[in-house]
């Protein structure tokens, strides 16, 4: 919910601008790319089930209360696909600035493994040995 869109887009399109002998309009899949990364799925949209379905949802878990050009649905493909396109800095940092070896992610789940005890936080506190 708080992906901002006009990072994500600038992220494609700097990418897509350094493709050279495109066989594809590379100005056309921008343009249909910045028409699903700006949708606003929250206007005139029909909301089905009963309202107490909401009760209790937190605001940080709906788009209706994400900021401006902020956030992409839960679920849809394309926001799977974007939100690995808006954090492979993340990933790159992690691998090769950390030196992580044992890393992976989706989306925004990710997990890593150390053999290393003391690397950990002293205070954190752990079952068995590594």
């Amino acid at each position: 919910m708080s992906m901002d869109r006009n990072i994500l887009y600038k992220k494609i399109e700097s990418r897509l601008k350094t493709v050279k002998n495109a066989d594809f309009d590379v100005d056309l899949i921008l343009y249909l790319i910045r028409a699903v990364v700006f949708h606003n799925p929250t206007k005139n949209c029909v909301i089905r089930g009963a309202k107490d379905n909401w009760v209790g949802l937190p605001k940080s878990k709906s788009l209706f209360f994400a900021g401006k050009d902020k956030g992409f649905p839960i679920g849809n493909l394309t926001s799977q696909l974007f939100g690995n396109i808006y954090l492979n800095d993340l990933d790159c940092f992690v691998k090769y600035k950390l030196g992580f070896k044992y890393y992976g992610r989706y989306v925004d789940d990710f997990l890593s493994f150390i053999r290393i005890r003391n690397i950990l936080n002293p205070s954190f506190r752990y079952c068995g040995n590594i």
